[in-house]
């Protein structure tokens, strides 16, 4: 990526490293946030400034970013991972503010793109009701889902006629 090219080949290549960097990051995450607009937007307009500021040496005073994010934040770890191989590209280094400012507008994607993508999961059981909640609550924890309510296996048939929207039935 060139810094030495005419406005137009710099806004191209600005855009293409916020997309590939946005990419990067939903797959570390397993969750596609490629087509959060408002992040594209906060990453365009932070990414350039950040560069400026990086490769003049400036650093950002505003250490309110920092104390948001705690340090064994994952999404801090994952925005670090994803920075990278954008430094070796650019040939720079993001200092820790300009990390947890950039893992700041990460949290604020996942957190408006959490749920959108969820999948809708019926749970029957046939065991009994304590099971299926044991089952609830791994599978939850484990998997970005949304079980929609807990029956008893006779209740199946009537139960598909009233959740129209399901993912998957265990």
């Amino acid at each position: 990526l060139s810094i030495k090219t005419n406005n137009l080949e710099n806004w191209l290549n600005e855009e293409i490293l916020v997309k590939k960097i946005i990419k990067k990051f939903s797959d570390y995450v397993e969750l596609n946030i490629e087509k959060d607009q408002v992040l594209y937007e906060c990453l365009m307009y932070h990414l350039k400034p950040a560069i400026y500021r990086l490769k003049k040496g400036i650093k950002l005073n505003n250490t309110i970013f920092k104390e948001l994010l705690q340090e064994d934040d994952t999404t801090l770890q994952i925005t670090n991972e994803v920075l990278k191989e954008i430094e070796e590209d650019l040939e720079i280094k993001f200092n820790d503010d300009e990390k947890c400012l950039l893992a700041y507008h990460f949290k604020a994607s996942l957190d408006r793109n959490m749920y959108i993508d969820r999948k809708k999961i019926l749970l029957v059981c046939g065991l009994g009701y304590g099971t299926s909640k044991l089952l609830e609550k791994q599978l939850k924890e484990n998997f970005n889902i949304d079980v929609v309510d807990i029956i008893a296996y006779h209740e199946l048939d009537e139960a598909i006629k009233i959740y129209k929207n399901l993912d998957l039935i265990v």
